[in-house]
């Protein structure tokens, strides 16, 4: 056994370890296994509780619901992140744009924020690609879901991005 082994060839490397070791149990015990220095859980993650509310995006062509399964998963994050992105890159542009049209008069109305337009062509573009369909009916929508329980209810459309 290492630690046998240990204290026959080092007392203070022994007591060294030893106590490193307990300091880690006790950290463990003491932080709920967020302080350690090889397993860092609370840093990267938390706790999923079935009772947490989170978006689901469906998509819809022609109607007809299209799943992501199938879908490799760089084009399925693709499709997913960068719907995301775009609709806070312009909530951002937006109060950017609000706040400096207090102070000096802008030409560019804040509903009316350039690349709208565009990002919605190389999205449908991209699912074109990904979907390897026709895409110009392309509807995505938010949905909140709890647990297993979709809430229809709060169904919006976030593609096609509206001004």
């Amino acid at each position: 056994m290492f630690l046998r082994d240990l204290y026959r060839h080092s007392r203070l490397l022994f007591l060294l370890f030893a106590g490193f070791l307990f300091s880690f149990i006790f950290l463990n015990i003491k932080w709920g296994i967020v302080a350690t220095p090889v397993y860092q859980y609370g840093m990267f993650s938390k706790p999923f509780y079935l009772s947490d509310t989170f978006d689901v995006f469906e998509f819809y062509i022609e109607d007809e619901q299209i799943f992501l399964n199938d879908l490799h998963f760089t084009e399925r994050d693709l499709l997913l992140v960068s719907l995301e992105r775009f609709k806070r890159v312009k909530e951002g542009n937006r109060q950017v744009f609000e706040t400096i049209s207090r102070f000096i008069p802008l030409p560019v109305s804040t509903k009316n924020i350039p690349g709208t337009d565009q990002f919605n062509e190389w999205y449908r573009n991209k699912a074109r690609h990904a979907f390897e369909r026709d895409t110009r009916h392309l509807n995505v929508y938010s949905v909140k879901q709890t647990g297993n329980i979709t809430l229809t209810d709060k169904r919006k459309q976030i593609f096609p991005v509206a001004e």
